[in-house]
């Protein structure tokens, strides 16, 4: 038969014994039926039967202790159990917090990125300047080159006009032709060295007018020449010019449009870096969260310990197995603490599990939020998204650019090419002009000496005259002439000074844009790459967070897990409490057991737990006095 049925019959025929003897007591007994002996009979049967019941408690006591020596197994595996779960949600969280600094060092990257700065630099700022900058200095050189082209067809007119010497010079140097025939018929009545002298003249003179001839047709068909490639020159910088106005303009409203882009980009990408700041920040709180939540496995160790230890010593005082009200009452005040003591384990069990079931929920939507920030980024032709994003039409204004200051610089080159050569064409011809003037002059001067040493009235004295006349007219006319083409090189030399400044400005600016610029735009590509990296990163990461996140929620459930033992472990101390239920009244005895485990703890909240599990009438022991032991853990619950 079971000891709980013992105890139940014991109990039963212990009543109904008292019940007889009381009837026996109070009634009117017969004398005839009256026995001496029959109150020892009942007296003998009631302590048979109080013998048969402390039997009974004797056995629930000793199957009590092996229950409890049963129970400190239990614990053990319980809290080994326990350890392995943590170890393994320890193993889990390191990885999940490694995989959410990736995610958040990425994403940080990312914020700035979305901001316009790259390796601590602006570099969507400073690219915009520069191109604002190097489209003004186009701007102005296009201005320039209309000036410079109104200035080169104004100066057209001036070639036009040093042209009409030619037909003046012609016509002033035809008359030695008849004074070359004239010195020929003249001096052949004299004598043969007059007539070589004459001779020699009148062929110098057709050499001169051969000479002069060409040089006159070479040096102002030269200035023809010269004439008609500055009139190409000047209708090319016109036709480039309109064709660089009309293409800058277009430039200057993709730039504007461009920038426009970029304005509104920004501004959106700082309220998309505000909220991808409070994301990460949210992300580091939560693992932040998950640490801490993770601390409460050493306290729970402790309490843990404390229980077993609990568990040993009950044992222990149960194995004399007589209870006098006094242990029966320390019995009952520790079986209630332990019992409190449990149920603070496994509400502090419950709601570590639940801290991280909902930091790890608020975690993922954390990272859902910074991969829907990806995305959107990644769909918006915003700044680094798409080959329609802001880098991309920053990096085709350098390319437009870059063409329209190829173009320029070409034109200038040309310029400057065919306008270098042309100061020395009009200094030729002025010198050639000169030239003429002074051999006119030296053979009127020799016509005249010779005349006076032949003497009067043969005539060649008036042709003479008539050859220093024509001398003197040609040097007038040259010398005007000279005077308004030394204006002209005057005027020409400044045009060429300033197309060589252009020249020089447009090879310094195709020089800028072939290596700052070049520069600038590596950053931009630089800046596009590691955006759309980024862009990956921040969408790996996040899966793979949400990766780690799955598998530590997996880990979770040790609460679940742990519910059983703590029902296991309870078992025994109900057991007590309901076995000194009788003694519970009485209030635990000074210096006893319930005294002594309380000396063992360590935490603040093993202490309120019992005073609250006696009814606050713990005695004050050195709960505020005596310091924590070393390396006791800090309470967090």
């Amino acid at each position: 038969m079971a000891t709980s049925n013992l105890n139940e019959w014991a109990q039963r025929i212990l009543t109904a014994g008292s019940r007889v003897l009381a009837l026996v007591q109070f009634s009117k007994p017969s004398p005839a039926s009256e026995s001496p002996t029959f109150p020892a009979v009942l007296s003998s049967w009631a302590s048979a039967i109080s013998a048969f019941f402390h039997l009974g408690q004797r056995r629930r006591i000793s199957k009590l202790r092996n229950h409890l020596v049963t129970s400190q197994a239990e614990i053990e595996s319980f809290a080994s159990t326990l350890e392995r779960r943590f170890v393994a949600i320890g193993v889990r969280l390191d990885q999940l917090s490694d995989a959410s600094d990736r995610l958040l060092a990425s994403s940080e990257c990312l914020a700035k990125l979305t901001i316009g700065e790259h390796q601590d630099r602006s570099v969507l700022a400073t690219a915009t300047h520069a191109l604002q900058t190097a489209s003004r200095q186009v701007q102005t050189q296009e201005q320039v080159s209309q000036e410079f082209a109104r200035s080169l067809a104004n100066h057209l007119e001036e070639i036009s006009k040093a042209r009409r010497h030619e037909a003046a010079l012609r016509s002033c140097v035809a008359p030695l032709k008849p004074i070359q025939t004239l010195f020929r018929v003249s001096a052949a009545g004299l004598e043969a060295d007059a007539q070589g002298t004459y001779a020699s003249l009148a062929q110098e003179i057709d050499q001169l007018n051969e000479q002069v001839s060409a040089l006159l047709a070479q040096q102002f068909q030269s200035l023809t020449d010269y004439r008609t490639r500055i009139s190409h020159l000047v209708q090319r910088i016109h036709d480039t010019n309109e064709s660089q106005h009309k293409a800058l303009a277009e430039d200057t409203e993709q730039l504007t449009g461009s920038l426009s882009s970029m304005q509104s980009a920004l501004m959106q990408s700082q309220g998309r870096d505000l909220r991808l700041s409070a994301a990460a920040r949210a992300c580091r709180e939560q693992v932040g969260h998950l640490v801490m939540a993770m601390q409460f496995q050493d306290i729970t160790r402790q309490k843990l310990q404390h229980i077993e230890t609990a568990f040993r010593r009950i044992a222990e005082s149960l194995a004399d197995v007589s209870l006098d009200d006094a242990t029966a009452a320390d019995m009952h005040a520790t079986a209630s603490v332990q019992l409190a003591q449990l149920d603070t384990v496994e509400r502090e069990l419950q709601d570590a599990e639940a801290k991280m079931t909902l930091a790890l929920a608020r975690l993922l939507e954390r990272v859902e939020e910074l991969t829907g920030e990806g995305r959107q980024l990644r769909q918006a032709p915003t700044l680094i998204a798409s080959d329609l994003g802001v880098v991309a039409q920053l990096l085709a204004s350098f390319g437009r650019l870059r063409r329209l200051v190829e173009n320029d610089a070409a034109l200038r080159t040309e310029a400057h090419q065919a306008l270098d050569p042309l100061a020395g064409l009009a200094s030729n011809l002025t010198g050639a002009m000169r030239d003429v003037s002074l051999r006119i002059k030296f053979i009127a001067l020799n016509a005249q000496i010779q005349a006076v040493q032949i003497g009067k009235g043969t005539g060649l004295e008036v042709l003479s005259q008539h050859a220093c006349h024509i001398s003197d007219e040609v040097a007038h006319l040259s010398e005007q002439a000279a005077v308004e083409l030394d204006a002209l090189i005057t005027s020409f030399t400044a045009l060429v000074t300033s197309c060589r400044e252009l020249h020089q400005q447009a090879i310094e600016q195709q020089s800028w844009l072939g290596s700052e610029g070049t520069v600038l735009e590596g950053q931009l590509v630089n800046f596009r790459s590691a955006g759309e990296e980024q862009l990956e990163a921040v969408a790996r990461l996040g899966e793979e967070l949400r990766v780690q996140l799955a598998a530590a929620r997996g880990e979770l459930g040790f609460y679940e897990d742990a519910a059983a033992s703590f029902t296991l472990l309870r078992e025994p101390l109900s057991a007590l409490a309901e076995l000194t239920e009788h003694a519970a009244s009485l209030g635990h005895p000074a210096g006893g057991l319930t005294e002594e485990l309380q000396g063992h703890y360590t935490m603040a909240s093993e202490h309120a737990v019992l005073a609250a599990a006696l009814g606050g009438t713990a005695t004050a022991t050195a709960t505020a006095t005596a310091p924590a032991p070393v390396g006791s853990t800090v309470e967090l619950f």
